[in-house]
């Protein structure tokens, strides 16, 4: 058997008896979903305006539903995302501060890293913070250039002070 378009032999017919490779397929796949794209879109946006109560109703049921399953997914997400989550919420905060500049989780790691897990200004191996240089509230940036990794004890220390000051904690 070989294809209708492409003459490429074939080993079997799709559903409905279409005697049409794979390949073929999905460039008349794609190029038909192109066609209707905008009409498949429309139609989208017009069902869930119609049926916006409905819509909510089903979503309803299914949280209810599967209310484990959904807790036990969002969590596995989270414990394998926990630094892009962490990323996000310093970003926020710093957005709520004024700063328009982002760290990824990506800089941070870098960051740490390149300071081998340690504070910056007591060189101990304890639980890392974010400490910016210069402070947010003070003109500083939330970017790599600005923040250190501190341990708690000596970012609420340091505050809003400029980093001079924390020479005699080291």
């Amino acid at each position: 058997m070989v294809c209708c378009r492409c003459s490429d032999p074939i080993e079997h017919t799709r559903s409905h008896g279409w005697r049409i490779c794979e390949v073929c397929f999905r460039v008349w796949q794609s190029r038909n979903y192109a066609k209707k794209r905008e009409k498949k879109i429309a139609y989208q946006a017009r069902y869930q305006v119609e049926h916006h109560v409905a819509i909510l109703l089903r979503q309803r049921r299914y949280r209810v539903a599967n209310r484990r399953f959904i807790v036990l997914r969002n969590r596995s997400y989270y414990l394998a995302h926990k630094e892009e989550f962490f990323a996000a919420a310093r970003n926020r905060a710093a957005m709520k501060r004024g700063a328009v500049d982002r760290l990824t989780a990506a800089q941070w790691r870098e960051i740490v890293e390149f300071f081998d897990y340690r504070c910056a200004y007591c060189l101990q191996r304890l639980p890392l913070t974010q400490d910016h240089v210069i402070a947010l509230s003070r003109g500083g940036t939330h970017t790599a250039e600005n923040v250190v990794p501190a341990c708690l004890p000596h970012n609420l220390e340091k505050s809003t002070k400029p980093v001079f000051f924390m020479t005699q904690a080291a």
